[in-house]
């Protein structure tokens, strides 16, 4: 692909990337206690777009709600940044954002509420979990119908994905990056319960960053991009959530 196809996408993810906080300002949000003054510092920072609907007042729930909306919102965003070979793959990381609640929902388990809002979920919640399977054949979701039994949709989710690929060189870049998200699934199953295991993350963070840099104008800084940007909602989504959930006592 002609590097000059890819420039535009490569200058948005460059400006993007330097406006990703550190650790020192990481640090400073972990040392709140209280979610108001939480969301305050968060509005001061580069991580204000993630909660632009979030006040003191909105349900745990609304505010995981808003999160995962915001980051399908610049999946969709860095999909039109690319040329069109590419847009199907980038558009298919959606999916894995609903993909632990599809998986609870095809086990046959009780829909939550929450999950009648979530587009990608709202059709199985509708119906008797016998007939999930049957409702996820016939929606855009198909793929993962008919698994066999020890595939998970993991795995579906992959293969498919790597369907979409065009037929590049990017193909081997982009399998070092399925690789290095396998080692740390790996690395963090084992630590699960390990007080390191935020350790874990940004070790993943700093080899995708890597993964990253060598990828200039390459479609697959995008991905790269996008997993960062999902490693960073999901460390805010912690702070949010130990705040809202576990608000402080009054003594």
């Amino acid at each position: 692909m002609p590097a000059g196809a890819l420039a535009y996408a490569q200058a948005r993810l460059q400006a993007r990337l330097g406006m990703r906080p550190g650790e020192v300002v990481w640090d400073m949000l972990h040392s709140l206690v209280e979610l108001p003054a939480l969301l305050e510092q968060v509005r001061a920072t580069s991580l204000r777009h993630w909660i632009t609907n979030i006040s003191v007042t909105t349900a745990p729930h609304e505010i995981e709600r808003l999160l995962r909306a915001r980051l399908r919102t610049q999946i969709v965003e860095a999909a039109g940044w690319l040329p069109g070979s590419w847009r199907a793959a980038v558009l298919w990381t959606q999916v894995l954002i609903d993909l632990p609640a599809l998986a609870y929902l095809l086990r046959g388990e009780p829909a939550y509420g929450w999950m009648r809002d979530e587009p990608g979920l709202h059709d199985l919640t509708t119906v008797e979990p016998s007939l999930r399977e049957r409702a996820l054949a016939q929606g855009p979701l198909a793929v993962f119908a008919g698994r066999a039994v020890d595939e998970t949709l993991l795995a579906r989710w992959l293969s498919e994905w790597r369907r979409r690929w065009p037929h590049t060189h990017e193909r081997a870049a982009l399998t070092g990056l399925i690789t290095a998200v396998q080692a740390h699934r790996a690395a963090f199953a084992a630590s699960l319960h390990d007080p390191t295991t935020w350790v874990a993350r940004r070790a993943l963070e700093t080899r995708v960053l890597h993964i990253f840099r060598r990828a200039f104008l390459s479609p697959v800084a995008v991905f790269a991009w996008l997993l960062l940007a999902a490693l960073e909602a999901e460390r805010l989504r912690a702070e949010l959530a130990a705040r809202s959930h576990f608000p402080p006592v009054a003594v």
